[in-house]
Formats: structure tokens, sequence, C-alpha cells
């Protein structure tokens, strides 16, 4: 037996129950409710306000003072964006994540790149050697029309046979480098039919 801490008279106790029926506690309840409020002070005005007990706490005494104490604890910091010269606000964890530069929006920050990571300031610049230039050009051009018919060409000319060994020509090869003149690299008199296996031996030859 156990007795309600709600009515007073006794009840069968089971488990940590400490009312007799949920009618009980829910009296209980709404006595706290009516209690004379405790007066708390606003965490940003330090003006009195009232505190139910068994109610939930109130930190504020307004929502001006609930947004001011927000933008307290979640200071902004003005900016200006090295592209447009726009004015922003940012929060400090935006700003410390951020690289040297700061940008009001993603198409501001792609016009900068563009305009300034280019050449030896770019993040991926691998030097201007002549075989890194010769390897990016030819790259880039290998899927071109203009690419296409000079290789079309170069193998009309050799009537589609290697010019070296007479196997079916695979592949348009260079007779000069084109790192060693860029000039001739669309150039068909500078180009030579040849076969895989003789295309490959000439360059690792």
């Amino acid at each position: 037996m156990r007795t309600c801490k709600g009515c007073g008279r006794e009840f069968d106790a089971k488990g940590r129950r400490i009312y007799c029926s949920h009618a009980c506690r829910q009296r209980v309840y709404e006595k706290l409710r009516r209690l004379q409020p405790v007066m708390e002070r606003c965490l940003h005005c330090q003006q009195p306000i009232g505190i139910r007990l068994g109610g939930r706490r109130r930190q504020f005494c307004s929502d001006a003072c609930r947004m001011a104490g927000w933008r307290n604890r979640h200071q902004v910091v003005s900016i200006t964006c090295d592209q447009c010269g726009k004015v922003v606000r940012r929060s400090p964890t935006s700003i410390s994540h951020a690289a040297k530069n700061h940008f009001c929006s993603p198409v501001c920050k792609g016009k900068w790149m563009s305009e300034n990571l280019v050449g030896s300031r770019a993040l991926n610049w691998k030097g201007d050697s002549p075989e890194f230039i010769n390897r990016f050009i030819v790259s880039r051009l290998h899927s071109h029309p203009r690419w296409k018919a000079w290789a079309a060409e170069v193998f009309a000319n050799a009537k589609g046979l290697c010019e070296r060994c007479g196997n079916p020509a695979q592949e348009a090869h260079h007779k000069r480098e084109v790192a060693e003149l860029l000039a001739l690299i669309l150039d068909p008199a500078n180009g030579e039919a040849l076969c895989q296996d003789c295309h490959v031996a000439h360059h690792h030859s």
C-alpha cells in the first residue's frame, strides 16, 4: 500500500506510481499552474517577467528581446564582395571557413575565378613546358571538327595505309612535333598516316 501524493488516500502501489489515478495527478498539475508566478528577469533587457511553477520557463519578456538575444548569440559580420563590391552580412563561422577572398554569391565567385585564376595563378597549374602544352592542346583538339577533318585528309593522302610499313593506317601523326611548332598542328602537310604500332614506336623511340 502507498499514500497518494494528491488526495492522501491509500492505494495499491504498482511500480513507481505516486498518484492513485490519472485524475488525481491532473488535479495536482493544475494546482501547480495556478500558484503565484515567480519573478525572473529577461536575459536581454533585464526587466522582470513572470514564470509559473510547472509551466515552461520564459527567458525573454517579448519577441523583440528574443530576436535581440538571438542576434547577440549569432553575431554577423559585414564583408565586401571582391568581385562586385556589394556589402553583405555573413556569420563569423562562414567567414572563418572561407578562403582569402569573399563573395556575395556563387555567380560573383565564378566570375572572379575566371578573371583571376588563369595561367600560372590557376590552382592546378602544372607549368608552361612544351610537353605540357602539347598534351593539353592535343587533348582538347581530339574532339574538334577541324582535327577530325585534318586526320581524314591525312588518311586520304596516304590512301589509308601506314606510310612506314604499309599496314592499314589507324592514327594520324604529326611529322613535326606540336610542341616544336604549334602553327603546324592543323597543317595536312605536317601529317603522316601511321598504324598504331608505328605511332607508339615513334613516340617511345
